[in-house]
C-alpha cells in the first residue's frame, strides 16, 4: 500500500522521466542509434574529441592510471584540465557499468540519462512554481528537454549537464529566498560547478539577472498583497 500511495502522489514526476525515455529511446531505435544498431552520436567535436577523451578516461580509471598528465596527446599535457574541463560530469560514472567495446552504447545512455533527467528536474520546477495540471506540466516539460539547444548541441555532452541543473538551481534559488532554506540551492549549483566550470558561469550569470527579476516581482507582490495602515489601524 505504501508503494501505491507513493506512486500515486509522485506520478506525475514518474510520468516526466517515463515519457522522455520512451520518446529518446523511440528516436535512437528509428535512428539505428547503439543499442538499438551500430550508429552512435559520435558527431562533429563529439567525435573528435570529447569521444576520445571519455574513452581515455574510462581506460585511466578501469587500469588505475592517473588522472593528473597524460603523454597520449602531443608531447604530454595535464589530464585533469580535460577532466575539469569536459569529463567531470557525474553522469560519465555510467561509463563504468560497460567495457571497452561497448563505450558507443555508454555515451548513448549518458545522453538518455541526461535528457530525462533534464525533463524531471524541470517538471518539478514548473509543478512548484505554476502548480498546472501533471499532464501540461509534463508536455512542458519535454519542450524543455527536447528544445532546439538539446537538438543543437547534444553532441556538446558536457554541456548538457547544463540543461539537467539549471531548473534545480532555479527552484533552489526561490526557495532559498522565500523559505530561507539553501541546501538544495547550494548542493545544484556545486554539483554544475564542478560538471562543467565553463556552462556554470553562464548559469551564474543568468541567476543574476533572474534574482533581480525575482525580488522586484516578490517585492510588488508582497506591496500589492500586504494591508495598508488604514487597514491594520
Amino acid at each position: 500500500m505504501k508503494i501505491k500511495a507513493l506512486f500515486k502522489k509522485y506520478w506525475g514526476y514518474i510520468l516526466a522521466f517515463v515519457s522522455s525515455l520512451v520518446v529518446i529511446s523511440i528516436l535512437f531505435y528509428l535512428q539505428g542509434v547503439a543499442p538499438f544498431g551500430g550508429k552512435s552520436l559520435l558527431t562533429i567535436d563529439f567525435f573528435h574529441q570529447y569521444g576520445p577523451m571519455l574513452g581515455e578516461l574510462f581506460d585511466r580509471i578501469k587500469s588505475h592510471s592517473s588522472l593528473l598528465y597524460s603523454f597520449n596527446m602531443s608531447m604530454g599535457l595535464p589530464f585533469y584540465r580535460n577532466f575539469f574541463n569536459y569529463l567531470s560530469s557525474p553522469f560519465n560514472i555510467l561509463m563504468l557499468l560497460f567495457n571497452h567495446k561497448e563505450l558507443l552504447t555508454s555515451f548513448s545512455l549518458i545522453v538518455l540519462v541526461k535528457l530525462c533527467f533534464s525533463t524531471f528536474f524541470m517538471y518539478m520546477f514548473l509543478k512548484k512554481k505554476v502548480g498546472l495540471s501533471n499532464v501540461l506540466t509534463v508536455c512542458l516539460s519535454l519542450l524543455y528537454s527536447f528544445s532546439a539547444y538539446f537538438v543543437a548541441y547534444y553532441w556538446n555532452i558536457m554541456w548538457l549537464d547544463g540543461m539537467v541543473f539549471l531548473p534545480l538551481i532555479v527552484y533552489g534559488l526561490e526557495r532559498m529566498l522565500i523559505q530561507r532554506k539553501p541546501l538544495v540551492y547550494v548542493l545544484s549549483l556545486s554539483v554544475m560547478m564542478f560538471a562543467n566550470y565553463f556552462i556554470a558561469y553562464m548559469i551564474c550569470i543568468f541567476l543574476v539577472i533572474y534574482f533581480i527579476i525575482f525580488m522586484v516581482q516578490y517585492t510588488d507582490c508582497l506591496l500589492y498583497t500586504s494591508p495598508s495602515p488604514r487597514d491594520r489601524g
